[in-house]
């Protein structure tokens, strides 16, 4: 089982990052490095994360890492990871409604592992996972 990104949840990746690298650029990247390595390894283990009380649903679930929530959707051959949130902020049902609307076309979806050589690097990020005439402003 292969774990996908959407467009939404890398846009956080990216926003977190920003956020972290203000303080300490280097533990930003290494921060986003880790935390999609954690959310990786869901390929391996599906149901390791918790049912997300705001929908009580099975196949939508909560994975902590630090104070982090990512939430996620498990389908039969894959996983797509929804949004990722700061744990103290509250999980927006209507926001994460919409954002699985938006993923019922899979070109929504990207799968970081399938990279050559993984580094997180939102300069090379944003050119290796959109094609360059992607902007997240023309996603919303």
């Amino acid at each position: 089982m292969k774990v996908f990104w959407t467009k939404e949840s890398i846009f956080r990746l990216n926003e977190i990052e920003s956020y972290i690298k203000r303080d300490n650029p280097i533990s930003a990247v290494k921060f986003i490095d880790h935390l999609i390595s954690h959310t990786e390894r869901l390929s391996k283990n599906p149901e390791r994360g918790r049912i997300v009380p705001e929908f009580s649903i099975k196949v939508i679930r909560e994975l902590l890492y630090k104070n982090y929530g990512i939430v996620y959707l498990i389908k039969k051959k894959r996983i797509e990871v929804l949004t990722v949130f700061e744990g103290n902020q509250l999980l927006k049902k209507e926001d994460l409604e919409k954002n699985i609307k938006k993923i019922r076309d899979t070109s929504n979806l990207f799968n970081l592992s399938d990279l050559s050589v993984y580094k997180w690097n939102s300069q090379l990020q944003i050119n290796i996972i959109f094609p360059p005439s992607f902007s997240i402003a023309s996603y919303f």
